[in-house]
């Protein structure tokens, strides 16, 4: 049996990277980031969090190679490295928002439409969010407080590594996402979040409804869509001993003395904040031709 790929919840499988980072310590961590794609003359970045690539001096992720009819090849992955990683990405303008974003094309890390058999990189299978998956202010208000969410990414490093796939979790938005919570552009989500959790896209999901009839009522039926809500960067934890604290996600299990319990309440920045990052972008675009 074929699996349709290029349906929009099996795309979703594409959109995220598993970011493996080395600092000068030789100490490896892990992250998410997700591909975004600003169009223009930014083209496609990875959007993730500050504090997941700060200091790393060495990234390295994997895409699945696509085969001469655009469809994806799991099993078939090709490894990316990248080097004087902190020459290849910006930081938000406000300090207090932890997003960044690495250049994929500018970087020229992959060539669109060029093969391995005439000499350049093989072609890979990449699903993007853009611009137009952002709500905008009035969408957000118009949202619910309670709004089921997915969260797709690498929770503790956990993938499947043959093919290539990250983790899907499900929850529930914890306050209403238009609301500035604590009197910043985020809002909280019930939903599991551990360590290389850091960088999900959190989505607002809208499964395709069948049509159906009968007795004279008719349901016309509606297409499959997402919005891109924000972007996990941290979660709460309980110490044993009950003190209750603001963590950002670990990219790193350090054994510890102290014992902290997650309490599955992540901290998420609004979506809009990805659009600040476009000015920097831009300049760091043009420094690099």
């Amino acid at each position: 049996m074929k699996i349709n790929y290029s349906s929009l919840p099996n795309a979703l499988a594409f959109v995220t990277v598993r970011l493996e980072c080395s600092g000068a310590d030789n100490t490896v961590s892990t992250g998410t980031g997700f591909v975004f794609d600003f169009g223009n003359n930014i083209g496609r970045i990875i959007v993730t969090n500050k504090h997941v690539i700060e200091g790393a001096n060495f990234l390295t992720f994997s895409f699945t190679e696509s085969s001469d009819t655009m469809e994806p090849l799991p099993g078939h992955l090709k490894k990316i490295a990248l080097v004087d990683l902190q020459e290849k990405y910006v930081e938000h303008p406000d300090e207090n928002v932890d997003l960044a974003a690495i250049l994929l094309d500018k970087a020229r890390m992959f060539m669109a439409g060029k093969s391995s058999e005439d000499g350049g990189l093989p072609r890979f299978y990449i699903s993007s969010l853009d611009r137009n998956l952002i709500p905008s202010e009035d969408q957000f208000i118009s949202l619910r407080l309670i709004e089921e969410i997915i969260m797709i990414g690498y929770p503790i490093g956990l993938w499947d590594e043959r093919n290539n796939f990250p983790l899907l979790r499900r929850g529930i938005t914890a306050t209403h996402p238009a609301v500035d919570f604590d009197g910043a552009r985020e809002f909280l989500i019930d939903c599991a979040v551990y360590p290389g959790s850091s960088g999900s896209p959190i989505l607002r999901y809208t499964p395709e409804f069948p049509i159906k009839y009968g007795a004279g009522i008719s349901i016309t039926g509606g297409a499959a869509r997402v919005e891109l809500l924000g972007v996990l960067y941290a979660g709460y934890e309980r110490r044993v001993n009950g003190e209750i604290r603001v963590m950002d996600i670990p990219t790193t299990l350090i054994p510890m003395a102290t014992t902290n319990i997650p309490i599955n309440v992540g901290k998420v920045i609004r979506s809009q904040e990805i659009l600040e990052m476009e000015s920097p972008l831009e300049e760091l675009c043009m420094n690099i031709r």
